[in-house]
């Protein structure tokens, strides 16, 4: 069995790789702020904080590292799963996020972050979950996002305004749906009330509406159905009795 010696030995002996470098002298001081480090470049790959295939870095996992900087741009071509989670990063969300096109998993929850979502979405193709609950994001949100295949979205708590776009509607194998404690106003995109894998809906405690359309019931998978604290009008369809997965009203 190899001593802990030899471990640190080998360690230190394996060529560093590119992506590496960049987090750690790029990337990381950033992240900091006035926080002291607790990783060096020698534990790139092998502390759990990351994952790396082939020399390239396709995870970073710095949930609750008690960051107080901000997020620079971040430039790991192979990345596939990034998680800041539980922090108190401030700032705004960088525009270079986009250009990691292999992303599925961006979480950001439960940070400082402020300003408007930046257009990146329609290049993250891949993304099949998006986490920025718990902010201090503002304005509307963008289209781009009706256009990812496959995703979870959870943007709860946050200062969000204006119109959910109609194009969310287009989200087919959406799961999870989290937009409470915003702002955000009118009617609910039709197509919202019709996505057969749906199965957490929760706008509570905004300014929607409208009414409840009796296609309600074509949200077959739905368990949780969070809908209060808006200002939809009408009666509550009787459709809803159709839901046969729903557990939390």
């Amino acid at each position: 069995m190899e001593n802990m010696y030899d471990i640190r030995q080998k360690r230190a002996e394996a060529p560093i790789s590119e992506d590496c470098k960049h987090f750690f002298d790029d990337v990381y001081p950033k992240l900091l702020g006035n926080t002291s480090p607790k990783y060096t470049i020698e534990d790139c790959c092998s502390v759990p904080l990351f994952k790396c295939s082939a020399g390239s870095l396709i995870e970073v996992n710095f949930e609750k590292q008690n960051l107080k900087g901000y997020i620079p741009p971040i430039r790991l071509n192979g990345l596939q799963y990034l998680s800041f989670e539980g922090n108190q990063l401030t700032g705004k969300i960088p525009t270079q996020l986009g250009e990691l096109k292999n992303l599925t998993f961006l979480n950001l929850i439960g940070n400082k972050l402020e300003g408007t979502l930046p257009p990146i979405f329609q290049s993250l193709t891949k993304l099949s979950v998006l986490a920025f609950s718990n902010n201090s994001l503002t304005g509307v949100i963008p289209s781009q996002i009706g256009s990812l295949a496959s995703l979870s979205l959870l943007m709860n708590n946050n200062n969000f305004t204006g119109q959910l776009p109609p194009e969310l509607g287009n989200l087919s194998n959406l799961t999870y749906f989290g937009f409470n404690t915003n702002r955000l106003e009118g009617p609910v995109p039709s197509g919202l009330w019709k996505l057969k894998y749906l199965e957490f809906l929760d706008i509570y405690s905004n300014k929607f509406t409208g009414q409840i359309p009796s296609e309600i019931n074509q949200l077959k998978s739905i368990k949780l159905l969070w809908l209060g604290e808006n200002s939809f009008s009408g009666p509550i369809p009787t459709t809803i009795g159709d839901l046969n997965q729903l557990n939390s009203l």
